[in-house]
Formats: structure tokens, sequence, C-alpha cells
């Protein structure tokens, strides 16, 4: 009788130290990634909170555009001379050309919002685009979109936290609709050739990603986005 118990409790035991194994590998894995950052928390909320409130001023921006300017989704312009080359954003609806810029972003005619140069990632500019659809947000049209790519992990957190997006097990929620955004700037055309789509994103006009495929955007890297115009 008592061996039986003996047993019994022996079992328990080793499974609790499995269990306390799982747990702790879990919080390492976590930290290692996490290590991984050049940016600690703290840092990260700051940056985290200056992305989001640029991002939301470039949305207010592009409203007004078309709410008191009367430019319509595709005349918009992020046309600057800041960008290492300029051209990429010169939209022919609203050309640089002739000397109108009442529906440019970066203008004092138009929106009058500062142009920002990146933090809390590698570097790599802000990107605009409408190249992408966002799963489950608006109808089967591309959006127009401000997206930061290559953005550090524990920022990427960060960013998930104030916009309420679920960050699965500590990670960000992977993309499962293979995000290609590189080197597709707007220029006042919404041609969609990639889709933004995650379980964890569904009906969020703006997040923090990562990347889902070996190509592009890869596994491992971590990418900002918040919807300018839905349609």
């Amino acid at each position: 009788m008592h061996q039986h118990k003996e047993s019994g409790i022996a079992i328990w035991y080793i499974l609790i130290g499995i269990i306390l194994f799982a747990a702790l590998s879990f919080s390492f894995m976590r930290s290692v990634s996490q290590s991984q950052s050049g940016v600690n928390r703290e840092q990260a909320k700051v940056m985290a909170n200056e992305i989001l409130q640029y991002a939301k001023g470039i949305e207010q921006g592009v409203q007004r555009l078309m709410m008191v300017n009367g430019c319509s989704e595709n005349e918009i312009s992020f046309y600057s001379l800041k960008w290492a080359n300029p051209l990429d954003y010169d939209n022919p609806n609203s050309a640089v050309s002739g000397g109108d810029f009442h529906c440019f972003v970066f203008d004092p005619q138009g929106a009058g919002l500062n142009w920002k140069g990146p933090k809390g990632n590698d570097g790599s500019p802000y990107i605009f685009t409408s190249s992408l659809f966002v799963g489950d947000i608006g109808t089967t049209k591309p959006e127009l979109l401000i997206i930061l790519p290559n953005v550090d992990i524990n920022v990427c957190l960060e960013l998930n936290n104030l916009l309420k997006v679920t960050n699965v097990s500590g990670s960000p929620p992977r993309d499962g609709g293979a995000a290609n955004y590189m080197g597709r700037y707007f220029v006042g055309t919404y041609t969609a050739t990639s889709l933004l789509r995650s379980a964890n994103l569904i009906n969020y006009y703006g997040g923090c990603f990562e990347g889902g495929h070996a190509t592009t955007p890869p596994i491992g890297t971590y990418h900002f986005y918040l919807i300018l115009i839905t349609r």
C-alpha cells in the first residue's frame, strides 16, 4: 500500500519537475530573443510612443488634405527633398513640376507636416505604400499605409501594447500573407500585390508583425504599420 502511495508521489514530483522545466525553458528562450534587442524596455516604450504619434500625425494630415483641401485619395503626395530619392514619391496626379502643393503632406501649402527620419529600427526610412491588402479591413481594395521596416523587437512589442494587439507568447504576430511592400512607393495608384494577414491582426488598423517568409519580409524581422486610408 505504501509502495503505491510512494510511487504516486514520485510521479507527481516528476510531473511538477517537467512543468517547471518547460516554464524555465520558455522564459529562457524569451529572454534570449529579447536580449538580442539593442533597446531596453524603457527605451522601447519611449520610441514606440514617438513612432505611433508620428504615424497618427501623418494619418490626421492625410485626412485633412482630403476633407479640408479637397484632395482625392489619388492626389496625396509624400514628396520631400529629405528622401534619399525624392522622385520615388513624385505623384503624377500632384506632380512637383506642376507647382501646386496643396495635396502634399510635407509642404506648408498642404498638410504642413515635418518629415522625420526613422527611430527604433535599423535606420531604414518609413515607407508609404498602397501595395498591400490588409486582411479583414475595409473591402477587397488595397489600403494606403505608413510602414516602418525592420523594427527592434522590443519596440515592436511595445507598439503592439499601445495598439492593444496581442503578442502571442510574448512574440509579435507573424504575417501569413507574404506582405512584400519594399520599394513599392505610393505615387497615386492603388495596386495591391501582397496580403498582410495574421489571425492576431484581424480588424486592427495598426500593429507590428513578424515577417513570415524566407524572402520578403523574412522571419525574424519586425514591421510596424498603420493604415492612413481604408478602402
